[in-house]
């Protein structure tokens, strides 16, 4: 039920995880691989941010992280 909700939500995306993009995270200075996978998932999307409840996890990102506070006051 959950998944479906989230299939059907408008304008959310979902990213594809390829070897490239394993290839990419397992090269990122980034600590947490699972994290690094997200973040070069969203780079090679062009996403323009990462929403997480830790953006310490992403200062390496190559894609600026956004707490979820700070993603409702960009979008009102």
């Amino acid at each position: 039920m959950c998944i479906r909700k989230l299939l059907e939500t408008p304008g959310l995306k979902f990213l594809s995880v390829d070897e490239q993009v394993l290839r990419d995270a397992e090269a990122s200075a980034m600590t947490d691989f699972e994290d690094a996978v997200q973040a070069s998932a969203a780079a090679v999307a062009g996403i323009d941010f990462i929403v997480t409840r830790n953006k310490r996890d992403f200062r390496q990102s190559p894609v600026p992280a956004v707490l979820t506070e700070e993603l409702l006051e960009k979008l009102l």
